[in-house]
């Protein structure tokens, strides 16, 4: 079985033509769990005109945002079908985007054949779709990984098919309501064994131009994305006597985090925080030093002098 989680909120304009195409599917071992996050539009009328599909439901819950909607679908699934779980798989779909028919059926094909634990692909615009199809490389673990963290592999919960049992101790973090892909699905790859990188486009986003993620940063985009380099760089320093190539991975994880960390940081206007958004902000800063101590990742005289003002702004929250 493979399910296909959707979260839903004000999705009116284009739900119909995401639904459309997980429907029209060639492989149809497939249960669709739509989550209607709060939405105060037509979606919800538009989720309930498919209910003539069996392999299909539609679970309310107020607003909480993406992370919260997709955990609401996971804890169902894993609740539900816990007797299937071992043998099932999950694909993420945003409701604003679309599959090819043929999406399920090559990325489910290639982990068989493969016996891999994670298929990931590539992504095309909407308005400029096209297929093709093939096996780039399969990866091990620690290969994978590294290539997710130099973003050779995106890191969206989406362009994906997954072994259903890699989430089972797997949640997306709710206090984080941007970058939480890239706080949660490197998660999935260390339960892997290997990865499965797929050279086709068979997943099509939407290009809004009114994202959140295309606009100037702001103090919510930029603690987003400091918590989730900071989760990121915390489990693999737990996890150092497991993994073969801990020293490169640390050591690219902390050059990395550091340029997102001060170079977002000098964005935040600090009276605008809240007072819990200072405490992420405080938790996040504190963390760096000893980090920065623990591996020396050169980084330049630019952002030494950054560094030096940082300690600056921990003075003033």
């Amino acid at each position: 079985m493979v399910f296909v989680i959707i979260p839903v909120f004000n999705s009116e304009k284009y739900l119909k033509e995401c639904l459309d195409s997980v429907f029209a599917q060639t492989y149809k071992n497939i249960f669709v769990v739509c989550v209607n996050d709060g939405s105060t539009d037509s979606s919800h009328y538009i989720l309930e005109n498919y209910l003539k599909f069996d392999n299909y439901v539609i679970l309310n819950k107020n607003n909480g945002g993406s992370s919260s909607a997709r955990n609401f679908a996971l804890n169902y699934i894993f609740e539900k079908y816990a007797n299937i779980i071992r043998d099932s798989y999950f694909v993420f779909l945003d409701s604003d985007d679309v599959l090819s028919p043929h999406f399920i059926n090559s990325y489910l094909k290639i982990i068989i054949n493969t016996n891999s634990d994670i298929a990931t692909g590539n992504v095309t615009c909407i308005e400029n779709c096209f297929e093709d199809n093939g096996l780039m490389c399969v990866c091990e673990r620690e290969e994978a990984l590294l290539k997710l963290f130099k973003n050779e592999i995106f890191s969206f919960s989406c362009v994906k098919m997954y072994k259903a049992y890699l989430w089972e101790s797997v949640r997306y973090p709710e206090d984080i309501s941007l970058y939480e892909d890239v706080a949660t699905i490197y998660k999935t790859f260390l339960n892997a064994n290997k990865v499965a990188v797929l050279d086709c486009s068979l997943y099509f986003y939407r290009d809004n131009p009114d994202s959140i993620l295309r606009k100037r940063i702001t103090n919510k985009t930029a603690i987003g994305m400091q918590q989730a380099c900071l989760l990121r760089i915390s489990d693999i320093n737990n996890m150092q006597l497991s993994l073969n190539n801990y020293n490169e991975l640390f050591s690219f994880l902390l050059k990395n985090y550091s340029k997102t960390l001060l170079d977002t940081v000098w964005h935040i206007k600090i009276s605008l925080l809240s007072d819990s958004e200072k405490a992420k902000l405080r938790k996040t800063l504190n963390a760096y030093p000893t980090l920065l101590i623990k591996k020396n990742a050169p980084l330049g005289i630019k952002y030494f002098i950054k560094y030096l003002k940082l300690k600056l702004i921990l003075k003033r929250i």
